[in-house]
Parts: C-alpha cells; sequence; structure tokens
C-alpha cells in the first residue's frame, strides 16, 4: 500500500508541474538508454520457499515519446534487465534467475530554468513480463563417497518424503502483471535536438505467480505446485542519449518601439 501512495504522489506532483515551467521547444522524440541494474532481494512462498539476493547485472531502456513546451513528456518505455539471484536461502543444489521487460506508460516532467542543464523527474505504469527460472534438490550431507554421508531434504523444496526417495522442485516460466515505476533523472543538451539522457529509476512489479513441477528423483514421478516471487523490484541507473525530431521554434520577432512615434 505505501508503494501504491508514494506513486499516485508522485503522479500528481508531475501533473501540478506545468505551473513552473517555461517555454521550450515541442515534438516527437526518441531515447535510448543502457546501464546498471539489480533486482531487490525477494522471497519465495508456496511450493518454493526461501530468499534470494540479486546479483547485478547490464540494463536495457527504449523510449518513444512528445515533448511538450510546457515542460512535460508523455512517454511509451520499454525496459529489460536480467539477475542472477544466485542460491535460495544459500542451500546447496539450488539457483535462480529472473528477467523482467517491462512496457510501460510515463509522464515526466523537465526543470527549465538551469540552461543546457534539465533535472527531471517521472512515473509510469503497465506490465511486467517476468520470466523466472528455479530450481531446489535435496542434498547430501558430505560429498559424495564421504563415510556417513547421508541425504538431506532441502528447506527450499517443501513436501512428504519416505525411504530413501529424494526430491527436487523446478519452475521454469513467465508470468505477466501490474508494474509502475518512479523516474529521476539529468538531461544535458548538447545540441536543440540532442539531449544527453542520465537517470535513475525504481521499478516494482509486487508480486508475480508461477506454476513448478516437484519430481522425486528416484522414481520420476512429478506433481505440481505454485509459487510465488514477493516483494520484487529493481533499481537501474542507465545513461544515453534523446533525439527530438523537426527543427527549433526561431524566436519571436521584436515588438517594433513605436514610443517615440509623433503621428506625421
Amino acid at each position: 500500500m505505501k508503494h501504491q501512495l508514494l506513486f499516485a504522489a508522485a503522479t500528481a506532483a508531475i501533473l501540478a508541474a506545468p505551473t513552473l515551467a517555461t517555454a521550450q521547444d515541442s515534438g516527437w522524440y526518441l531515447r535510448g538508454n543502457a546501464g546498471y541494474g539489480v533486482h531487490t532481494d525477494t522471497d519465495l512462498k508456496g511450493g518454493l520457499l526461501g530468499s534470494n539476493e540479486s546479483e547485478g547485472n547490464a540494463a536495457y531502456s527504449l523510449g518513444f515519446g512528445y515533448e511538450m513546451k510546457n515542460g512535460l513528456r508523455m512517454e511509451l518505455d520499454g525496459t529489460s534487465l536480467w539477475s542472477d539471484l544466485g542460491k535460495i536461502d544459500s542451500l546447496p543444489q539450488s539457483s535462480a534467475k529472473l528477467r523482467t521487460t517491462t512496457l510501460m506508460a510515463n509522464i515526466l516532467y523537465d526543470f527549465e530554468s538551469f540552461g543546457r542543464i534539465e533535472p527531471y523527474v517521472g512515473a509510469g505504469a503497465g506490465i511486467s513480463k517476468n520470466s523466472f527460472k528455479a530450481v531446489a534438490s535435496d542434498f547430501p550431507s558430505a560429498p559424495a563417497g564421504s563415510p556417513g554421508a547421508t541425504l538431506i531434504a532441502s528447506p527450499a523444496c517443501p513436501g512428504p518424503r519416505s525411504g530413501s526417495d529424494s526430491f527436487a522442485c523446478f519452475v521454469d516460466e513467465s508470468d505477466t502483471n501490474f508494474a509502475w515505476q518512479l523516474i529521476a533523472g539529468l538531461g544535458y543538451q548538447v545540441t536543440d535536438n540532442l539531449t544527453w539522457d542520465t537517470n535513475y529509476r525504481y521499478q516494482d512489479i509486487d508480486v508475480a505467480n508461477f506454476d513448478g513441477e516437484r519430481v522425486n528423483n528416484v522414481s520420476g514421478a512429478s506433481s505440481p505446485f505454485t509459487a510465488d516471487l514477493v516483494d520484487a523490484g529493481s533499481h537501474t541507473v542507465m545513461t544515453g542519449i534523446r533525439y527530438r525530431f523537426g527543427g527549433s521554434t526561431p524566436p519571436p520577432a521584436p515588438t517594433p518601439d513605436v514610443s517615440c512615434w509623433d503621428g506625421s
């Protein structure tokens, strides 16, 4: 709930910002950015149990939008981030990976009072495709061949066990759900049409749901389960260029000074 209230407050602030704007050129633009991102720490619930801590990786974003004269920009934005989530609860014979690909509609506002430097803020909402791969398997208490080694039931793969059975839980699926983001950036006008664009963004995809399979490693029998990836989101920092199509608006013609006209 706190995240949704923060998103709503940020959107309201952006919509109110044009009252502070100065005149600027308008037009369609194309933006491309690349950088570094990391998924937030997540929890697994259901047929897979445990926590994950993401490693960072490359992030990419492409946007197409319209820049208005009042400082607002409306933009369609696609972003992709892949992360290795490492072991589930640091358990042996477990691993998880996550790729999020988002498509969002953004509202952004450029502050125009700093010359060629243009700080901006923004918010967006849309959908996220979440591709998740994970495995958690029962594991030996000691390296193979060690005397007294026993099989340990993986806490990440819950369920009944009997005798010498060994189990593994697998997920390899995608889920699409609602997502939102907050953006803070800095643009530098290289030319009237070309801007060097650097931004930070926080994306929130909340809960993603996946189907999985619990497999008996001895008999091969399997049973389905569902797993939830909870508190999923990401932090990214990217830089790139934004190109606005069309020419600059010429300055207005000077108004003739008629204060000295004597009427003759």
